[in-house]
């Protein structure tokens, strides 16, 4: 049933991730010879980056339609859970990354992952609400 309370939670995961893909989540600002060179972060950028957030919006849209099997949904959001995390750090990482010449800042978008990390583990509540109503009508019968 897709108008279940994890539905609205996947959703809203798969709103964050898209929108971390589609907006930067940081500035460089790299001074060159009294002229300031600045360019946006965005995730396709970084083949490391796009990879696990890629993964976690396909995981999050199969999580959706998985509605009939929920041990499988619930697989593909734990995973997805994963490949948000993945995708933090390596965001941290590129972030305050010392190497890179030039000033990084943050953007406010960056924190669209930790919405869906946040989404995501309320929609696994409601997975395992649901995996427990289940067992108990499977011993009232």
């Amino acid at each position: 049933m897709l108008q279940r309370i994890q539905t609205v939670w996947l959703l809203l995961a798969l709103a964050c991730l898209i929108a971390f893909i589609a907006l930067p989540f940081g500035t460089l600002t790299i001074p060159d010879g009294g002229v300031e060179a600045v360019g946006q972060l965005f995730a396709y950028d970084f083949i490391g980056l796009i990879i696990p957030a890629a993964l976690a919006v396909i995981l999050s849209l199969i999580a959706i339609f998985a509605y009939g099997n929920l041990g499988f949904q619930k697989s593909c959001v734990l995973l997805s859970i994963a490949m948000t995390l993945v995708s933090i750090g390596i965001t941290v990482y590129i972030l305050c990354d010392r190497a890179t010449e030039g000033t990084i800042s943050w953007t406010w978008c960056g924190a669209f992952t930790l919405g869906a990390l946040l989404f995501d583990i309320l929609a696994l509540a409601g997975i395992n609400h649901d995996i427990k109503l289940l067992r108990s009508y499977d011993r009232l019968r």
